[in-house]
């Protein structure tokens, strides 16, 4: 009863892509006081990677759980299909819950990531008839702060520090609210990102692309020589040295996950050499094979 009372008094329904921004927006309304006539709705997708084919159906979902299971570390496992499931027929209720009034802020920004989350939930809300407004919290925190001498590029919303949330969230009285062709635009948006068995994918020139699994890969190898200039080439160096390096200089997000799929793919395909457990990024480092190293 409690919880159906606390849609029943929601005015504001904000829907999110990953934790770290549902968590920040959660410490803004806290500190408003507005828990109970504001709720958060947290799509946990990594949207940039792994199969979106058929993700509405089960058995794009099961073939999108086995993807992760293969790839990426510390990422479920088969047995977790039901308990998924569950978490799938969660989030269905939570949106099936949305009174009829409540205005639906859908938070968004020009990345990968939250572009696919923006398409997915414009699908899962067909059938509702509410006001849904887009908030774009980069664009608005960037445009306020930032300065010709002092500036801060965020690649996703979640970077996004909660006071500056705050101050992107009064924006919301003065967003339009989105027309019936562009909720149209964006659900379809998301059937076709559903008909594709790509398992990587960009923001570039406004717009999703696909791309190869191994986009990455050169990248990476670069990072390794960024690494070695002030080393030796003989020296092993930690993964989470090379991931970190890699997520720290990229222009826009990608999993770390993703990033240590590729560094194996690179050990396994003899562009680089291993040293300790690969079962774990923390446990092996890496090192150019000597074919790979540049001239001096």
């Amino acid at each position: 009863m409690e919880y159906m009372l606390s849609w029943e008094l929601c005015q504001r329904v904000h829907i999110v892509s990953g934790e770290s921004l549902a968590g920040g927006l959660n410490v803004v309304l806290t500190k408003l006081n507005r828990n109970t006539e504001d709720r958060i709705i947290c799509l946990p997708e990594q949207y940039e990677m792994g199969p979106l084919w058929k993700m509405e159906d089960d058995e794009g979902r099961t073939l999108r759980r086995e993807w992760f299971f293969n790839h990426i570390e510390n990422h479920g496992d088969r047995e977790g299909h039901a308990e998924a499931e569950v978490k799938v027929q969660d989030l269905l209720n939570c949106i099936s819950q949305i009174p009829e009034h409540a205005v639906i802020i859908l938070w968004s920004a020009n990345n990968a990531v939250e572009q696919m989350a923006l398409r997915h939930a414009a699908y899962l809300l067909r059938n509702l008839n509410n006001e849904m407004k887009v908030l774009n919290a980069v664009h608005i925190v960037e445009e306020i702060y930032n300065t010709p001498h002092h500036r801060i590029d965020y690649r996703t919303s979640g970077e996004i520090v909660p006071d500056k949330l705050a101050d992107a969230l009064k924006e919301v009285s003065r967003l339009p609210q989105i027309t019936q062709d562009e909720r149209r635009v964006l659900e379809q948006g998301w059937a076709e990102l559903t008909t594709s068995r790509s398992v990587l994918r960009i923001w570039e020139d406004d717009r999703i692309r696909h791309v190869d699994e191994s986009h990455v890969d050169d990248y990476l190898l670069n990072m390794m020589e960024r690494l070695y200039e002030n080393r030796p080439y003989t020296d092993f160096i930690k993964a989470v040295r090379v991931i970190g390096e890699a997520m720290g200089y990229a222009q826009q997000y990608i999993y770390h996950g993703y990033y240590e799929y590729r560094l194996r793919s690179l050990i396994y395909s003899g562009k680089l050499e291993s040293q300790g457990d690969l079962k774990a990024m923390r446990n092996y480092s890496v090192r150019l094979r000597v074919n790979q190293v540049p001239e001096e």
